[in-house]
Protein backbone atom coordinates (compact mmCIF):
# COMPACT_ATOMS: atom_id res chain seq x y z
CA UNK A 1 0.00 0.00 0.00
CA UNK A 2 0.90 3.64 -0.61
CA UNK A 3 -1.73 5.77 0.11
CA UNK A 4 -1.29 9.17 -1.41
CA UNK A 5 0.89 8.03 -4.44
CA UNK A 6 0.25 8.63 -7.88
CA UNK A 7 1.84 5.71 -9.61
CA UNK A 8 0.27 3.42 -11.53
CA UNK A 9 2.73 0.18 -11.56
CA UNK A 10 0.46 -0.71 -15.12
CA UNK A 11 1.30 2.60 -17.22
CA UNK A 12 4.62 1.16 -18.63
CA UNK A 13 3.01 -2.14 -19.85
CA UNK A 14 6.02 -3.96 -17.63
CA UNK A 15 5.65 -5.59 -14.27
CA UNK A 16 8.41 -7.74 -13.23
CA UNK A 17 9.08 -10.10 -10.57
CA UNK A 18 11.28 -12.26 -9.06
CA UNK A 19 12.41 -14.64 -5.97
CA UNK A 20 9.29 -15.93 -5.43
CA UNK A 21 7.52 -19.46 -5.63
CA UNK A 22 4.01 -20.22 -6.32
CA UNK A 23 2.45 -23.22 -4.35
CA UNK A 24 -0.69 -25.79 -4.37
CA UNK A 25 -2.68 -26.26 -1.23
CA UNK A 26 -2.57 -24.36 2.26
CA UNK A 27 1.25 -25.31 3.33
CA UNK A 28 4.20 -23.23 1.88
CA UNK A 29 7.48 -25.68 1.42
CA UNK A 30 10.99 -24.04 1.55
CA UNK A 31 12.14 -21.66 -0.94
CA UNK A 32 13.27 -24.24 -4.39
CA UNK A 33 16.28 -22.63 -5.70
CA UNK A 34 17.02 -23.73 -9.73
CA UNK A 35 20.31 -23.02 -11.35
CA UNK A 36 19.59 -21.31 -14.80
CA UNK A 37 21.33 -24.31 -16.11
CA UNK A 38 18.66 -26.56 -14.39
CA UNK A 39 15.77 -24.24 -15.68
CA UNK A 40 17.39 -24.08 -19.14
CA UNK A 41 17.60 -28.71 -19.21
CA UNK A 42 13.96 -28.51 -17.83
CA UNK A 43 12.74 -25.87 -21.27
CA UNK A 44 14.94 -28.03 -23.26
CA UNK A 45 12.75 -31.21 -22.89
CA UNK A 46 9.45 -29.15 -24.28
CA UNK A 47 11.44 -26.77 -27.24
CA UNK A 48 15.28 -26.92 -28.18
CA UNK A 49 16.49 -24.03 -30.48
CA UNK A 50 19.35 -25.66 -32.45
CA UNK A 51 20.14 -23.28 -34.87
CA UNK A 52 18.95 -19.70 -35.24
CA UNK A 53 21.67 -17.85 -36.49
CA UNK A 54 23.82 -16.83 -39.49
CA UNK A 55 26.57 -18.87 -39.66
CA UNK A 56 25.09 -21.55 -37.09
CA UNK A 57 26.07 -25.03 -37.34
CA UNK A 58 23.34 -27.76 -38.15
CA UNK A 59 25.07 -31.14 -38.93
CA UNK A 60 28.55 -33.38 -39.72
CA UNK A 61 27.48 -35.91 -41.18
CA UNK A 62 27.94 -38.17 -44.92
CA UNK A 63 26.64 -38.02 -47.90
CA UNK A 64 24.30 -40.73 -48.70
CA UNK A 65 24.36 -39.71 -52.50
CA UNK A 66 26.32 -36.83 -54.72
CA UNK A 67 22.57 -34.76 -53.57
CA UNK A 68 21.72 -35.67 -50.19
CA UNK A 69 23.98 -35.07 -46.85
CA UNK A 70 22.47 -37.58 -43.90
CA UNK A 71 23.81 -35.88 -40.38
CA UNK A 72 22.61 -36.54 -36.49
CA UNK A 73 21.20 -33.65 -34.66
CA UNK A 74 22.07 -34.94 -30.81
CA UNK A 75 20.25 -32.76 -28.10
CA UNK A 76 21.10 -31.19 -24.97
CA UNK A 77 18.94 -33.29 -22.60
CA UNK A 78 16.45 -36.26 -23.65
CA UNK A 79 12.92 -34.79 -24.72
CA UNK A 80 9.67 -35.29 -23.21
CA UNK A 81 8.50 -37.14 -25.93
CA UNK A 82 9.61 -37.45 -29.83
CA UNK A 83 9.59 -33.83 -31.47
CA UNK A 84 9.00 -33.04 -34.48
CA UNK A 85 11.59 -30.71 -36.82
CA UNK A 86 10.15 -26.77 -36.52
CA UNK A 87 12.03 -25.60 -40.06
CA UNK A 88 11.34 -22.24 -40.24
CA UNK A 89 13.28 -19.65 -43.44
CA UNK A 90 12.48 -16.50 -45.48
CA UNK A 91 15.23 -17.14 -47.95
CA UNK A 92 16.40 -18.57 -50.95
CA UNK A 93 19.27 -21.68 -50.24
CA UNK A 94 19.45 -20.58 -46.78
CA UNK A 95 21.12 -24.07 -46.01
CA UNK A 96 25.14 -24.33 -46.82
CA UNK A 97 27.14 -27.74 -47.00
CA UNK A 98 30.80 -28.35 -47.61
CA UNK A 99 31.75 -31.99 -48.37
CA UNK A 100 35.59 -32.97 -50.60
CA UNK A 101 36.88 -29.35 -51.46
CA UNK A 102 32.89 -28.30 -52.50
CA UNK A 103 30.29 -26.25 -51.47
CA UNK A 104 26.48 -26.02 -52.49
CA UNK A 105 23.77 -24.13 -51.13
CA UNK A 106 20.09 -25.77 -50.62
CA UNK A 107 16.81 -25.05 -49.28
CA UNK A 108 15.36 -28.39 -47.81
CA UNK A 109 15.82 -30.27 -44.26
CA UNK A 110 13.86 -33.34 -43.25
CA UNK A 111 13.61 -35.63 -40.80
CA UNK A 112 14.85 -39.48 -41.28
CA UNK A 113 14.90 -40.89 -38.04
CA UNK A 114 14.00 -39.77 -35.16
CA UNK A 115 13.37 -39.91 -30.97
CA UNK A 116 14.00 -38.16 -28.08
CA UNK A 117 17.27 -38.01 -27.79
CA UNK A 118 18.43 -37.38 -31.55
CA UNK A 119 17.14 -36.72 -35.01
CA UNK A 120 18.66 -38.66 -38.04
CA UNK A 121 18.04 -35.32 -40.55
CA UNK A 122 18.70 -35.37 -44.13
CA UNK A 123 19.86 -32.00 -46.15
CA UNK A 124 18.55 -31.96 -49.91
CA UNK A 125 17.60 -29.71 -52.53
CA UNK A 126 19.24 -30.33 -55.86
CA UNK A 127 22.68 -30.52 -53.64
CA UNK A 128 25.38 -31.20 -56.24
CA UNK A 129 28.88 -32.14 -54.45
CA UNK A 130 30.87 -35.38 -53.52
CA UNK A 131 30.02 -38.74 -53.63
CA UNK A 132 28.25 -41.42 -51.74
CA UNK A 133 30.42 -42.06 -47.93
CA UNK A 134 31.92 -38.60 -48.43
CA UNK A 135 31.98 -37.10 -45.16
CA UNK A 136 30.14 -33.56 -44.97
CA UNK A 137 28.95 -30.54 -43.17
CA UNK A 138 26.37 -27.68 -42.58
CA UNK A 139 25.56 -24.33 -41.42
CA UNK A 140 23.21 -21.89 -42.05
CA UNK A 141 23.93 -18.94 -44.24
CA UNK A 142 20.61 -16.65 -43.54
CA UNK A 143 19.67 -15.06 -40.56
CA UNK A 144 15.98 -15.64 -41.15
CA UNK A 145 16.11 -19.26 -40.99
CA UNK A 146 15.54 -21.68 -37.80
CA UNK A 147 16.12 -25.82 -37.17
CA UNK A 148 14.37 -26.45 -33.42
CA UNK A 149 12.51 -29.27 -32.66
CA UNK A 150 9.39 -29.06 -30.37
CA UNK A 151 7.92 -31.71 -27.77
CA UNK A 152 5.12 -29.44 -26.43
CA UNK A 153 2.11 -30.69 -24.65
Amino acid sequence: RAVGQTVNIGDSGYWYMTGFQIETGDIATDFEYRSYGDELARCQRYFYMHAGENGDPICNGMMSSSSVLQGMIQFPVRMRTTPTLVYTTSGSNPLFVYCAGSNDYCNDISAVHDSENCFVVEIDDGLSIGSAGDAAWSRIINATTTIGFNAEL
